[in-house]
């Protein structure tokens, strides 16, 4: 077992992260550093890139250009089950496939154990 599958995540941080925003050409690096236990909230108008920004934080998109890191080491480097046991992403517009109490919804996370 590697030293990312012993411990839970400490830092989720990205270094000149550019996301693309769809029908947009502009870009503007983001360097950020969330520690663990912290909440966090993501403001701004309609298109602004905030569903974009969480969808390449939680590596279900690739940035433009720069890089995201868990604990100082490249997501890149990281295998997608490992990465997916550290963090989460409950989306925005739910669509229910079959019906699910809110503990069996909470339960599905857990899968990649």
């Amino acid at each position: 077992m590697d030293a990312m599958q012993s411990r839970h995540m400490q830092t989720l941080s990205t270094r000149n992260l550019v996301i693309d925003i769809p029908g947009r050409a502009d870009g503007y690096p983001l360097d950020l550093t969330i520690g663990s236990g912290q909440i966090w909230g993501v403001l701004g108008p309609n298109g602004a890139g905030k569903t974009t920004l969480l969808h390449t934080l939680a590596g279900l998109r690739p940035p433009r250009a720069g890089a995201l890191y868990l604990d100082d080491v490249s997501v890149s480097g990281i295998k997608r089950r490992v990465f997916s046991q550290q963090l989460g992403l409950v989306f925005q517009d739910r669509q229910d496939g079959f019906p699910a109490t809110v503990m069996e919804t909470a339960l599905i996370g857990r899968h990649p154990w």
